[in-house]
């Protein structure tokens, strides 16, 4: 997963591969209305079906997983101009984690104060504008691999609108170890909830 870095993945996802001499040099998504499948000369199957890439570069290779595929060991096969690899990965239809950055050397999740530019973080610590949070304070917190929407999201396209998880009550979050109430989770990007 690209978000908490677990080998188990789902459907809608972004995943990193690792490796070595998969492009010559990096090469990244020019954001258009949709994700290509072959960027600078490389191309990715999970479990038989294109994988949407958004960048590729010698030793690394950020790939959104197609929304169709099973559960369970699935093969995913990496094709470059130097030739094919294939690997397994770990396939369930729901596999959450977080997006996060470092400030220092602590690790943070992914949060902006709803509706705004503003990163939740201690005030000065980041180059954009940051603050921390208090109670009653609204956020919007990033996530991976939260699973199926209602409607079911196109696959690979940037996406004009969000599209809710068809059961909200399947997200449950904490501060600190108390309960906070989840307004919405959904796909806002592909691949990001």
């Amino acid at each position: 997963s690209a978000a908490g870095s677990s080998t188990t993945i789902a459907p809608n996802s972004f995943v990193s591969i690792y490796g070595s001499g998969f492009a010559a040099a990096a090469a990244g998504w020019a954001p258009t209305t949709t994700l290509p499948t072959t960027l600078g000369g490389v191309s990715v199957k999970i479990d038989g079906k294109d994988a949407f890439i958004s960048y590729a570069g010698p030793g690394q290779i950020n790939v959104l997983v197609p929304p169709d595929t099973t559960s369970g060991t699935v093969p995913v096969v990496v094709t470059t101009a130097a030739g094919t690899a294939t690997s397994s990965v770990t396939m369930s239809q729901v596999a959450p984690a977080w997006f996060t950055y470092q400030v220092g050397t602590p690790t943070w999740i992914a949060a902006l104060f709803a509706n705004t530019a503003i990163y939740v973080a201690p005030a000065g610590s980041l180059s954009s504008q940051s603050r921390s949070a208090k109670a009653g304070d609204y956020l919007q917190l990033y996530a991976n691999g939260l699973g199926a929407t209602i409607p079911a999201a196109p696959p690979g396209v940037v996406l004009s609108t969000s599209y809710p998880l068809d059961d909200l009550s399947r997200v449950k979050v904490s501060i600190a170890g108390q309960p906070v109430a989840v307004l919405f989770a959904g796909l806002v990007f592909p691949g990001l909830y």
